[in-house]
C-alpha cells in the first residue's frame, strides 16, 4: 500500500463514538466519501440517467413511427404515399429524438451541480413516460 493510498484510507475513516456506547467506550468506524469521489459518483450517475432517458426516448420514437405507419396503413394510402410516410416519418422523428436527447442532457447535467437535480430529472422521464404511452395508446387504437 503506498503512502498516498494510507493517506486516502486515514482521511476516509474515521472514528466515530456511539451515542448509545460512549459510556463503555465503544467506537464505530464510519466512511466518509471523499469530495472528488462523489464528483465523480455524480457525474456517473447524471450520465447514467441520461443514458437510460435516451434509450427511453428511442424507444417511444419507435412507437411513434410504428403508429405512423399503421395509420398510413388504415387509411389505404397508395405504396408511394406509404414510403414517403415511413421515411419523412423516421427523418422527422429522429430529428426530434436528438433534440430532444440533446436538450434533456442539461437536466442531467446538473445532477452532479446539485441544481435541484431530482425535480429536473423527474420532470423528462415523466415526460418520456406520457408521450410513450400515447404513442402506445395511438398504435393500439389504430391497429
Amino acid at each position: 500500500m503506498s503512502s498516498y493510498d494510507k493517506r486516502l484510507s486515514e482521511k476516509s475513516m474515521e472514528t466515530v463514538p456511539r451515542p448509545s456506547d460512549s459510556a463503555r467506550g465503544n467506537q464505530v468506524r464510519t466512511f466518509r466519501i471523499d469530495a472528488r469521489v462523489r464528483t465523480v459518483l455524480l457525474v456517473l450517475l447524471g450520465y447514467g440517467l441520461w443514458l437510460v432517458s435516451a434509450a427511453i426516448a428511442a424507444y417511444t420514437g419507435y412507437w411513434m413511427w410504428r403508429a405512423l405507419l399503421d395509420l398510413g396503413f388504415k387509411l389505404r394510402v397508395s405504396p408511394w404515399q406509404l414510403r414517403a410516410i415511413d421515411r419523412f416519418g423516421a427523418l422527422l422523428l429522429g430529428l426530434m429524438l436528438l433534440i430532444f436527447v440533446v436538450a434533456s442532457e442539461s437536466y442531467f447535467r446538473r445532477v452532479f451541480r446539485r441544481q435541484r437535480p431530482t425535480t429536473r430529472v423527474a420532470r423528462v422521464f415523466v415526460a418520456e413516460l406520457l408521450l410513450l404511452g400515447m404513442a402506445y395508446g395511438a398504435h393500439l387504437l389504430i391497429i
